[in-house]
């Protein structure tokens, strides 16, 4: 008697993608891979590597619909720019402003911003590196410098 899925399918007929779908749900329900394996006429490692592939397929499409999410956004932001442009040509400091923090909404989506925090560690990243504390204390005071001149409204 040919050994049959969950929805009573006979196995050897099985699709790669329906076997994936079968141990996936099977896994679901808290089989071990031996156990998917046995019942599904395959080995212990085909089972694991059957799930992994369907692990593998959720997490691009999660990340494919991340990147969708986040073009979205992007293009909202690019929009608002559009729209603020024309005040912004006529001198308008706000729309600067909400200009510059948009690009700087774009750029931290995009990863390409600058942290706002600069720590010196050792190359484990747990201490604190006793190398370096003048250039720490530089780039300190470079960036509380920085932020004193945008508190200031520098709309240069």
């Amino acid at each position: 008697m040919p050994r049959r899925n969950q929805a009573g399918r006979d196995i050897a007929q099985m699709t790669h993608a329906e076997k994936v779908k079968s141990v996936t749900e099977l896994r679901l329900m808290g089989m071990s891979y031996q156990e998917i394996g046995d019942r599904l006429g395959m080995s212990r490692a085909n089972a694991c590597k059957l799930f992994k592939k369907a692990v593998d397929m959720v997490e691009s499409d999660a990340k494919e619909g991340a990147r969708e999410v986040l073009h979205g956004v992007i293009l909202k932001i690019d929009r608002m720019i559009l729209a603020l442009s024309p005040a912004a040509h006529k001198g308008d400091a706000k729309s600067v402003r909400e200009i510059r923090n948009l690009l700087d909404q774009k750029l931290r989506i995009l990863g390409l911003s600058t942290p706002d925090k600069v720590a010196f560690t050792d190359p484990t990243g747990t201490v604190q590196a006793t190398f370096g504390n003048e250039i720490g204390g530089i780039a300190i005071e470079l960036m509380r410098l920085k932020r004193e001149a945008e508190s200031k409204g520098g709309d240069e």
